[in-house]
């Protein structure tokens, strides 16, 4: 004996037309979205789940007594957005490749600022040192 067909507004009344190859009626197609935004819903909660856990392990930065270095900050967060990209957790992958680059060149920014740059004059000053060094032993 078949089991009852289950009545409009349910997943399987929606399929039922579909296979038969009616069109749904605004019952099935209700419920269809409705199941749609649960499973939506679902999965944006596991992933806010999984970025606050990987948010629990970055150390808190707030403090009068700390100095905020820029280039180890840019590192972190370089680190951080990749874990993100290589979890799939994130869902604006391309959003995050834009930050990723703009670090990138951050990061490349703030390490030219960081070396000291030598002028051609102090150059040839320092070489001019080591000669007069050298003779004079």
């Amino acid at each position: 004996m078949a089991a009852p067909l289950k009545p409009c507004g349910t997943l399987a009344a929606y399929r039922r037309h579909r296979r038969n190859g009616e069109d749904a009626c605004a019952e099935c197609l209700a419920e269809v979205a409705a199941d749609k935004q649960r499973r939506s819903d679902e999965r944006r909660a596991d992933q806010a789940a999984r970025v606050r856990a990987q948010l629990a392990a970055v150390p808190d930065l707030v403090g009068p007594s700390r100095t905020i270095d820029e280039l180890d900050e840019a590192y972190d967060t370089l680190a951080w957005i990749k874990a993100q990209m290589d979890s799939g957790v994130a869902q604006g992958a391309a959003a995050l490749a834009k930050q990723r680059m703009e670090i990138v060149s951050l990061i490349r920014r703030l390490e030219s600022a960081s070396k000291p740059e030598v002028s051609a004059l102090d150059e040839i000053a320092r070489k001019r040192a080591e000669r007069l060094a050298a003779s004079s032993n």
